[in-house]
């Protein structure tokens, strides 16, 4: 009996590991850029960057709204010789639980500093959410 007991003990932290090492399912929704000089290769490029760096970090991209935790969405906004980009992420069930920005100066040709830079900022957010599972 002390043996089973002693191996459940020892087992519990891997099957509490074991789920909590699932991944996150986001779906990343339209990004917006807002620029004089934006293209749709501007709009292109800003999802290209924040899907790659939501994968690098552990979040599984999912292509449906219905098969994710939550959903990302944001934009990217340039005036004059400064922009802001802003990204936040939403339950399934619409909840707030994430959100980030940045600032900075540069413009549109700062679009994939400011998109690796926020994106990251969000990747470790979502992470740390508790998510469950089935949501």
């Amino acid at each position: 009996m002390r043996q089973l007991l002693l191996l459940v003990l020892l087992l519990a932290p891997l099957s509490v590991s074991a789920a909590a090492a699932q991944p996150v399912r986001v779906y990343l929704e339209p990004l917006g850029v807002a620029s004089q000089a934006a293209t749709d290769q501007s709009t292109a490029s800003l999802r290209a960057v924040v899907a790659a760096r939501l994968a690098k970090d552990g979040l599984q991209l999912v292509a449906t709204p219905a098969q994710a935790q939550c959903r990302v969405n944001g934009t990217f906004v340039q005036v004059g010789n400064q922009y802001a980009m802003d990204l936040y992420a939403r339950s399934a069930a619409g909840e707030g639980v994430a959100r980030q920005l940045v600032q900075g100066t540069g413009g549109l040709a700062q679009l994939t500093v400011a998109a690796t830079a926020v994106t990251d900022k969000l990747a470790a957010a979502l992470a740390a959410q508790p998510f469950t599972k089935g949501e």
